[in-house]
């Protein structure tokens, strides 16, 4: 009985293991939208979309956002992560833990959209 005991923890700990990445590995979609529609998005110095779009962050890559319109003033934004739930339950059975740290599922980012009014440039 002990020994069928030890085989199911195993087994859960390698099947349950890493749940936020599992579950939740992305990448990321936050909604973007501009007025005036049309701006350039730019994900860590790479054009990714033009607005309204979804930009689409993996877990283990940075969240610089830029915003860019000709005759407007740029937009820079940074989005942090916000720490998952599954993985404060995976701390509890620690190989889950690793496993999203090594793979930078331990947090998200927030989908909450951008929503910017753009300002004409001064200069202009």
């Amino acid at each position: 009985m002990k020994i069928k005991k030890s085989s199911f923890l195993i087994l859960s700990l390698l099947v349950f293991g890493g749940c936020a990445t599992i579950f939740q590995g992305g990448p990321d979609k936050i909604p973007v939208k501009t007025n005036p529609e049309g701006a350039k998005v730019l994900l860590n110095g790479s054009a990714v979309c033009n607005t309204p779009c979804t930009v689409e962050i993996p877990h283990n890559r940075d969240s610089n956002i830029k915003i860019e319109k000709r005759g407007y003033e740029s937009i820079q934004l940074e989005r942090g992560k916000v720490l998952s739930g599954w993985f404060i339950a995976d701390l509890l059975w620690l190989v889950g833990g690793v496993i999203d740290l090594a793979t930078s599922n331990q947090g998200h980012y927030p989908d909450d959209p951008i929503d910017i009014t753009l300002q004409k440039a001064e200069n202009q």
